[in-house]
């Protein structure tokens, strides 16, 4: 996965401006105590603190995709339970030799 093909710059300017564009992307900058504690903790978990690249654009998806989707998902899994029973499943699937990160 290569990150920022289109426009070269976005890159940089995601990875200068990431402690103001991650809260307001991921919706806590809101209701968040300190959203630069966040911030910092979700680079440090999801890119080993490390700025995004291609190098990290697997993981950064991963941030993105579990704030957006996973989520969501979630929290309309516990509203439906509410009225009826739910199962929620995570299917998670490996390439041939690898090894799941998390």
């Amino acid at each position: 996965m290569h990150v920022g093909s289109q426009d070269p710059t976005w890159v940089a300017k995601i990875n200068e401006g990431f402690g103001r564009f991650i809260p307001e992307n991921l919706m806590y900058d809101d209701i968040a105590d300190d959203p630069c504690v966040i911030t910092s903790k979700l680079k440090d978990f999801y890119l080993n603190d490390r700025n995004v690249s291609n190098e990290t654009a697997q993981e950064y998806a991963r941030m993105i995709d579990d704030r957006l989707m996973t989520h969501c998902i979630a929290v309309a899994a516990e509203e439906y339970a509410k009225h009826s029973d739910v199962f929620l499943f995570n299917f998670t699937k490996f390439r041939s030799g690898s090894t799941p990160s998390n």
